[in-house]
């Protein structure tokens, strides 16, 4: 398998999504709190 900074291809891979998808959530949670309904959406839906 190939290593990615010396890790295993599945652990990077892992640890990417583990700092993504706070990252993601909190986007989104910004944006919603610009809008200011309060309901919350992704890609527009409720």
């Amino acid at each position: 398998m190939t290593a990615i900074l010396g890790l295993p291809l599945l652990t990077a891979i892992v640890l990417a999504l583990m700092v993504i998808i706070p990252l993601v959530a909190y986007a989104l949670s910004v944006i919603d709190e610009q809008r200011g309904d309060g309901s919350v959406t992704v890609w527009g839906r409720r």
